[in-house]
């Protein structure tokens, strides 16, 4: 018996192409220490990204996808007691004033397990926790880079909208850490872009990192507008499903484009299309 796996069971993701609006969600496990990959957008559309769900980045410390506490942090905690909102115990090192300003809790800089473990992938190094730019362990961040430094990354937090550089990119997630392998939970990630939004090459498209290094010069050409949707498979789908698409749910035909990163050259052709998993 054939066995078929629908997209929108896999990875709870719903597309449509009549308004050329692109829609999908994905979780992200708290304890990957590798990038999750949404997908490539065209340059210059507006991404709307939101997260929902609690992560456990160590015990008794719960998040939100802001990074703050998804329960209340108790000041006896042998460890991480600075994290409740208001704490008079915050580290004073690195500029801080020893008290913990966080709206809800969190914290951006840990004492517990050596230096190399202090700050997060992303964040400003600062103890000053009024201070711009600073992003809490635990909180969604996100990047466009393929190998990101710290000041690739931005914060996506429970939500955030952001433009995709020129020429298109893949958006990355990452819970903000340094140490995952004791994590737990983790986040729901919806991601919509409008694609067809104009794309001026005078535009600035920088406004998704905090860096002015990181700024996309206009004199970059753009690289020409591709329709085609393209989605990265759920890791246990592999190569053992065909991926067949259908335009109205009944009739479906096998895609030969079969790969872990899947795309539908076909795609700009209909104003709706459908995608479902089948084991071979």
């Amino acid at each position: 018996m054939k066995k078929i796996i629908e997209i929108s069971l896999v990875a709870a993701a719903c597309f449509t192409f009549g308004g050329y609006t692109i829609a999908a969600t994905i979780n992200v496990p708290a304890a990957d220490s590798t990038k999750t990959d949404l997908g490539f957008f065209p340059g210059g559309v507006t991404l709307s990204i939101s997260a929902s769900g609690t992560a456990i980045i160590a015990r008794n410390f719960l998040t939100q996808p802001d990074g703050s506490l998804a329960s209340p942090m108790a000041t006896s905690d042998k460890y991480f007691s600075d994290a409740a909102s208001l704490a008079a115990s915050y580290p004073i090192i690195y500029g801080g004033d020893g008290i913990n300003h966080f709206i809800g809790g969190g914290l951006n800089y840990s004492t517990v397990g050596g230096v190399a473990l202090s700050w997060p992938v992303a964040g400003k190094m600062t103890t000053d926790t009024t201070a711009p730019g600073v992003i809490r362990f635990g909180a969604v961040i996100g990047t466009f880079s393929e190998a990101p430094k710290r000041a690739d990354w931005f914060l996506i937090g429970r939500g955030a909208t952001v433009t995709v550089p020129l020429g298109g990119r893949h958006l990355y997630v990452l819970v903000n850490d340094s140490y995952w392998a004791d994590n737990s939970g983790g986040y729901w990630i919806t991601v919509a872009a409008n694609t067809s939004q104009e794309v001026s090459s005078q535009q600035n498209f920088s406004s998704y990192s905090s860096a002015p290094s990181q700024a996309w010069s206009p004199a970059i050409s753009v690289l020409p507008h591709d329709d085609a949707f393209g989605y990265k498979l759920p890791s246990d789908v592999g190569l053992a499903y065909s991926i067949e698409a259908s335009s109205d749910l009944v009739h479906w035909v096998q895609d030969t484009n079969v790969a872990l990163y899947f795309r539908d050259f076909d795609s700009a052709n209909y104003s709706q299309r459908f995608y479902r998993f089948e084991r071979r």
